[in-house]
């Protein structure tokens, strides 16, 4: 059977800017995160569909002898990836919840401690 390789995600943050100072603004993010999701569901469905096909098309011996096993591996791809895709629209939604109740909660550190500076003289 024949290996197949989709490559490996990769996505960078650019060299000014720092992870723990990243900025959430969530009034702006909500509209983000629903078309996020949106997306997430297009690619779920979408993956979905080429691995119903992909078996389809298999099963009916459209292919030839050596490619009938790679069209079943990249079934099986497709449908873990649709999977991958479902996990992350769950995650994404408790994600984003808890970075804007920690981004809360370092503003108000961050100004507890300005005013006691303020008040300590410092």
């Amino acid at each position: 059977m024949k290996r197949v390789n989709l490559g490996k995600p990769t996505a960078t943050i650019d060299e000014k800017m720092s992870r723990k100072k990243l900025y959430i603004d969530s009034k702006h993010c909500d509209s983000l995160k629903k078309d996020i999701a949106k997306q997430l569901d297009v690619l779920d469905k979408s993956f979905e569909q080429l691995s119903v096909l992909l078996n389809k098309a298999s099963y009916k011996k459209l292919f030839r002898e050596d490619y009938n096993a790679v069209a079943l591996q990249c079934s099986k791809k497709s449908l873990t990836q649709s999977n991958n895709f479902k996990t992350i629209k769950s995650n994404l939604e408790l994600k984003y919840n808890d970075d804007v109740k920690m981004a809360l909660i370092n503003n108000l550190n961050e100004r507890i401690s300005y005013l006691e500076d303020k008040l300590l003289g410092r």
